[in-house]
């Protein structure tokens, strides 16, 4: 009898691991799913671009148009030319919340980007 309580914890204790581990899995892969709800992909024509003091404004037109912020902390893919709105296209994703400080107004007044910061980019010329 002895033998089986011992066994009885063997076996208590392998499930009690099993548990754990699956709770940390699904921790883990609910913070995944979490963290890639906050990704705004986007894409289209890039008409205007706008300097601030902390980093870029972009304009995007059509199909999924918006108003991003790059503050050259995201990675620049293909030719790297989101510096100057001619002829091209991006593609990208941006992450909610920007603000951008005006040049205009001596880097003291700012202004929210709606479409947030610019994670990754690529452009097509």
């Amino acid at each position: 009898m002895i033998r089986m309580k011992s066994n009885n914890t063997k076996e208590i204790l392998i499930y009690l691991a099993c548990a754990l581990a699956l709770l940390t899995i699904a921790s883990a892969i609910s913070a995944t799913v979490s963290d890639a709800q906050d990704l705004n992909p986007f894409g289209g024509y890039l008409y205007n671009v706008k300097y601030c003091c902390n980093g870029i404004e972009l304009y995007v037109g059509p199909p999924v148009p918006g108003q991003y912020f790059y503050d050259y902390t995201g990675q620049l893919y293909r030719e790297y030319q989101i510096f100057d709105a001619h002829n091209q296209w991006v593609l990208g994703l941006a992450t909610p919340g920007a603000v951008c400080l005006d040049i205009e107004a001596d880097c003291e007044d700012s202004r929210p980007v709606i479409g947030g910061t610019i994670l990754m980019i690529g452009t097509s010329f």
